[in-house]
């Protein structure tokens, strides 16, 4: 589910009013964050416009830092577990082929290994830009973004020890080069035969067998679906948070995906409760 950019926008003009009442509050703009760095008790966050110092600090990213953030963990130290690249394609086809259904938006789980979902019903699949990657990303929430079809991710957990973010980043790319720098969009049956863009990668050998078991429940796939890579997630790598989300560093918190929650409205509820513990 998604917000309408209406909301997305009344949102973002009561917390500027909050802001602007608040006097002891200073809001920044489009400014990048150089460096996070530990002296003695404080942190020194230096930035394009100045440097700042503070006791206490919440990351809340969001997807598009994924990158920034890992760099963060790894400085620190605090990486607990980077084993893992979650990748894979996100198939399309007509909602009349998923009938069985019923416009369920329910995932599907095998093991720790594969994750098939959300299913999404009745938009589009778009590019999302990430610095020198696009990756698919779906969209509802306006007229434009009508249609016919559903569509979901098909992700595979593979096991790269210690190189599950540097691996999760490389394929992203790496599918994004064979798309000629776009999202590629082909027949789910060239993954079978094995002559779609991404069957020169080794590391997709694994949709084979994936799509082939899907058949099961999803008798069209092989037939009458279309798939589009890149499909990545764009998470960092996992770290231990305590119960009021603050990490091995003390006075650093973490909310939203920087935590390993996705969706905005979690990651509201999580920056409320985590300013209102910090702010105590």
């Amino acid at each position: 589910m998604q917000m309408y950019p209406k909301d997305i926008h009344l949102l973002s003009k009561n917390m500027a009013e909050d802001i602007e009442q608040a006097k002891n509050i200073t809001f920044c703009f489009d400014t990048e964050i150089i460096e996070i760095r530990r002296e003695k008790s404080n942190f020194v966050i230096k930035s394009t416009a100045e440097e700042y110092k503070c006791k206490k600090i919440i990351l809340s990213v969001g997807r598009s830092g994924w990158r920034w953030v890992s760099d963060i963990f790894s400085n620190f130290g605090i990486i607990e577990n980077n084993d893992y690249a979650r990748f894979g394609i996100r198939v399309e086809m007509n909602s009349s082929n998923m009938k069985e259904f019923n416009k369920s938006n329910c995932s599907l789980y095998k093991n720790n290994d594969l994750e098939i979902g959300p299913l999404s019903w009745n938009g589009t699949i778009i590019p999302e830009d990430h610095v020198e990657l696009a990756i698919t990303t779906f969209r509802s929430n306006e007229n434009r973004w009508k249609s016919d079809k559903v569509s979901f991710s098909v992700i595979g957990n593979r096991l790269y020890p210690n190189k599950g973010y540097e691996q999760t980043d490389r394929l992203g790319k790496l599918a994004y080069v064979l798309s000629n720098d776009r999202i590629l969009k082909e027949r789910v049956s060239t993954i079978l035969n094995k002559k779609s863009k991404i069957s020169a990668l080794k590391e997709y050998d694994w949709l084979v067998d994936t799509i082939q078991e899907l058949t099961g429940i999803m008798p069209d796939i092989a037939t009458k679906a279309y798939f589009h890579v890149p499909t990545i997630m764009p998470m960092a790598p996992t770290i231990n948070i305590g119960t009021n989300m603050e990490t091995e560093v003390p006075g650093m918190f973490v909310v939203g995906e920087t935590a390993g929650v996705s969706g905005l409205l979690s990651a509201a509820v999580m920056g409320a409760a985590v300013g209102d513990t910090v702010c105590k």
